[in-house]
C-alpha cells in the first residue's frame, strides 16, 4: 500500500539544523547494548567462551547498558537509556510506504502520544533502536509487535555524504545500513518516527596517550599508529584474532579494552565526511575498509558478523569464514580492520557513569544504599570504626598488588585480605598473620600487599577486613582485577 501526498519542500535541512543546534551533552547518552547474547564461533553457536578461549570478547562476552523500553500505551514506546520516544505502529499503518518527502511530512505532522514533535530520525538514533539478537525485524517485538516480510527499508534523515541524491536506510531484517535515492522516481519506504531529544553533536578529548574519549557516551578509543608496530592503521585480522588484539591491548594504561558493538561503532563515524568517515583530528590513521565488531549476524549467516566500512560508513558484514560450507578444503577468512574501545567512564558496566555511581568497583545498577553515607551497599556492607578512603588493586608482572588508605583508625588491630574467583562467594584467607594497624584516630596509614598466587587470564576478587580490639571484624569490597598477558595470535 502506498500514501502519496505531493510535497515540494524537502525536510533535510530542517533535520540538519536540528542535530546541529542542539546541545552538546557531557557523558549521558548511554549506548543501548545490541540485545545478542548468545556466542558464536567461526560458523555457529557455541558455549559463550572463558577470558583467554578462542572467540573469547564476543558481543555476548558482555552485557552492558541491556536494553529498557517502556510501552507508554498510547502509541509509543519509550527508551529509556536514550530517553527517545518511538512511534510504534500499528498493524494498518506499519505497512505504508512513502518517498522521502513524504516521509518528513507524515512524521512533522504526526499527533501521538500526546507530542507534536515527531520527526524522521537520523541513523545513529535508528541505530540504538536495533535488537541485534534477532532477525526479521532486527526489532524487540514485545514492542514493535507490527512488522510485514516485504518492504524491509526504513528511512532516516541522514544524507549520504559522498552522494547528495541518496539518504541512508535501516535495513530492519538484519539491522544493516545502506544508502538508497530518495527521490520519487525511485521506490518508496517505509518510516518510523521519534520524538525528543535533539541527537546531540560529537565532543572528542584526546588524552594524549593514543587513546580518545567520547565525552558524550563515555567511550574511549584506541588511536591507531603509522608506524609499522603492533598498533598501525594497516593491520588487518581474522575476526577471532581481532577479538583477541582487542582483550590483549595495554594501552592508556588500562587493560579492559574490547571489541566495539555496531552500535557503539555508530557513534564514532562522521556522517559529513568520506575516505574516511570519521573525525581525523582525533582519528588520524583511520583505514579505508571494514572495521570489524563482536557482533554475529544471528539469523542471517552466523559466518558473518557485523561491520562499519569508513570508507563511506555503510555497516554491512564481513566474513568470520568465506568457505564456511566447505568440509573438506582448508577454512578461507576474511581479515579486516579492528579498533578497540572501553567504557571509560562506567568500568563496572552497570549503566551509572562514573562520579555519580556510590560503588563504581562492583556492578550495583540499583545504587541501594541502605544507611544514607553515600557508599552504595554493593560497597559498604557494614558500618566501620576506620574511615577507609581507598582500596584498589591491579596486576604486575606475575602477581596482583593490592592497595589500600585509611584517612583515621579507632581501636583498630589491623587487616585480612580474602580472595576469590566469583564475587558473590568462595573467599580465602590470603595473609598468612594479621597484617598489623599503623594508623591512629587522628591519622591514617597507607597499606600495600603483594599477591603472587594468580593466575594470568582469571578474574579476581578481593575484600578487606578490619578487626578491632573487641574482635569485631568489617568487611570491605569488593574490588575487581583481572590480570592478562599479551600472548600473540592463535
Amino acid at each position: 500500500m502506498k500514501i502519496l501526498i505531493k510535497l515540494s519542500w524537502f525536510c533535510i535541512p530542517a533535520i540538519l539544523l536540528l542535530a546541529l543546534s542542539s546541545p552538546v551533552f557531557s557523558v549521558d547518552l548511554i549506548v543501548p547494548d545490541t540485545g545478542q547474547t548468545l556466542c558464536y564461533d567461526w560458523k555457529a553457536i557455541m558455549t559463550c567462551p572463558s577470558p583467554g578461549q578462542d572467540f573469547y570478547g564476543q558481543d555476548g562476552s558482555y552485557l552492558i547498558n541491556q536494553p529498557s523500553l517502556t510501552d507508554n500505551l498510547d502509541g509509543t514506546v519509550t527508551d529509556n537509556l536514550t530517553g527517545l520516544t518511538w512511534e510504534q505502529k500499528t498493524a494498518e499503518n506499519e505497512p505504508y510506504l512513502y518517498y522521502y518527502t513524504e516521509a518528513c511530512n507524515y512524521c512533522e505532522s504526526l499527533s501521538l502520544g500526546g507530542r507534536n514533535d515527531w520527526r524522521v530520525p537520523t541513523r545513529k538514533e535508528y541505530s540504538t533502536l536495533l535488537n541485534l539478537g534477532r532477525v526479521s525485524p532486527a526489532l524487540d517485538i514485545a514492542y514493535f509487535p507490527y512488522s510485514t516480510s516485504n518492504e524491509i527499508y526504513y528511512w532516516t534523515a541522514s544524507p549520504y555524504q559522498i552522494d547528495q541524491t541518496k539518504m541512508w536506510t535501516i535495513q530492519i531484517s538484519f539491522g544493516t545500513i545502506e544508502k538508497y535515492p530518495y527521490g520519487e522516481e525511485v521506490w518508496p519506504l517505509k518510516v518510523r518516527c521519534v520524538s525528543s531529544p535533539a541527537e546531540p553533536t560529537a565532543d572528542y578529548t584526546d588524552n594524549g596517550d593514543n587513546t580518545v574519549t567520547d565525552n558524550v557516551t563515555g567511550l574511549m578509543w584506541e588511536q591507531k599508529t603509522d608506524d609499522g608496530g603492533p598498533r598501525d592503521k594497516d593491520n588487518k585480522y581474522t575476526w577471532k584474532d581481532a577479538l583477541a588484539y582487542c582483550e590483549n591491548l595495554l594501552l592508556g594504561g588500562y587493560s579492559d579494552w574490547r571489541m566495539p558493538t555496531p552500535k557503539e561503532q555508530e557513534r564514532l563515524v562522521d556522517l559529513g565526511k568520506s575516505s574516511p568517515a570519521v573525525d581525523t583530528a582525533y582519528f588520524p590513521n583511520t583505514s579505508n575498509g571494514l572495521y570489524w565488531t563482536g557482533t554475529t549476524c544471528s539469523g542471517c549467516h552466523k559466518h558473518k558478523a557485523f561491520a562499519m566500512d569508513f570508507t563511506d560508513g555503510r555497516v554491512y558484514f564481513g566474513k568470520k569464514q568465506v568457505n564456511y560450507k566447505d568440509t573438506v578444503n582448508p577454512p578461507i577468512y576474511e581479515y579486516w580492520y579492528v579498533r578497540a574501545v572501553r567504557n571509560a567512564t562506567d568500568p563496572d558496566n552497570d549503566g551509572i557513569f562514573d562520579p555519580q555511581d556510590n560503588c563504581p568497583t562492583v556492578f550495583n545498577s540499583d545504587q541501594k544504599d541502605s544507611d544514607g553515607d553515600g557508599i552504595g551497599d554493593a560497597c559498604d556492607e557494614t558500618p566501620t570504626l576506620i574511615n577507609l578512603s581507598s582500596f584498589t588493586a591491579f596486576p604486575k608482572a606475575g602477581k596482583i598488588i593490592l592497595v589500600w588508605t585509611t584517612e583515621s583508625e579507632i581501636s583498630n588491630t589491623g587487616f585480612n585480605l580474602y580472595r576469590s574467583r566469583n564475587r558473590d562467594g568462595g573467599y580465602s584467607k590470603i595473609n598468612e598473620t594479621l597484617i598489623p594497624a599503623a594508623g591512629s584516630p587522628l591519622q591514617g596509614a597507607a597499606y600495600e600487599f603483594i599477591d603472587s598466587g594468580i593466575t594470568a587470564w582469571s578474574p579476581y576478587f578481593y575484600k578487606l577486613e578490619d578487626i578491632d580490639m573487641n574482635g569485631s571484624a568489617t568487611v570491605h569490597g569488593p574490588v575487581f582485577v583481572w590480570p592478562r598477558m599479551v600472548l600473540g595470535f592463535k
